[in-house]
């Protein structure tokens, strides 16, 4: 029973809910029913009221029901007392069997449920480490960086590293303002003045009122806001949302 509740603390997903739901229903079942067995080879009265609560109110009833008909009634034989006690443990046994064998579905289900809300959380495009446990980030050149990374570094086409410390980019004693910072559609540090190059509005699928940008050149080259872009271990440029990469796709 222990394992139960421990179980039903760690519960992700609906699959983890509905085993550990049926599982606590077996356990009740198995109470009640030893409650029951417990009160006919005593003649207790009120075996049936015990029954239905033990399966509802599970260990607490049945500690309560012992304690509180203690002495009372006819005393069993000892050939029904046995009984009873032989089902009594071999429900208890199996109970536990259970417990004990779907205890690695609970660990699969909460480790799939972390993934997943690693996933959420990413502040880009994450993919699963090598060993499948963890979400990471890619920066142009294929560093890997935790999931939860706000500030990803920027490259520019000869190789220098830019820093953002949110507020600018800088490398060294060089500092770049971010609203002068995009990237490329090779995914490099581009500078400029974006003020005065056209601004496309992508409409976001789910919400119309939300927009994604892209800045267009005189050259018809293409720019993204770095927030919202992230490269894959190979320093492709890729994005997380699905607007962005249906467009740059459309213009690459």
């Amino acid at each position: 029973m222990i394992i139960v509740l421990f179980l039903g603390l760690t519960l992700r997903t609906p699959i983890s809910m509905c085993v550990w739901s049926l599982m606590l229903l077996c356990i009740n079942v198995c109470l009640a029913y030893i409650v029951k067995r417990n009160a006919d080879s005593r003649e207790l009265d009120n075996g049936k009221l015990w029954a239905v609560m033990s399966f509802f109110f599970s260990v607490p009833v049945v500690a309560l029901y012992f304690l509180m008909n203690k002495g009372l009634g006819v005393k069993p034989s000892d050939k029904e007392a046995k009984t009873v006690q032989r089902n009594a443990v071999i429900m208890c046994a199996v109970a536990l069997i259970i417990s004990v064998a779907i205890t690695p579905l609970f660990v699969y289900e909460n480790k799939q449920a972390n993934l997943r809300a690693e996933y959420e959380e990413a502040n880009g495009k994450a993919y699963l480490n090598a060993d499948g446990t963890h979400y990471i980030l890619y920066d142009k050149m294929g560093n890997e960086y935790a999931y939860d990374e706000y500030f990803m570094p920027l490259y520019t086409k000869d190789g220098k590293k830019y820093i953002d410390d949110g507020n600018c980019y800088k490398c060294g004693s060089k500092f770049l303002d971010v609203s002068q910072v995009r990237v490329d559609s090779e995914g490099y540090l581009a500078q400029g003045d974006y003020e005065k190059m056209k601004e496309i509005g992508i409409p976001d699928y789910e919400f119309d009122d939300d927009y994604y940008y892209v800045w267009k050149d005189d050259k018809g080259n293409y720019y993204y806001n770095p927030e919202d872009c992230s490269w894959d271990k190979d320093g492709n440029l890729v994005f997380r949302w699905q607007e962005l990469t249906d467009f740059y796709e459309e213009h690459s």
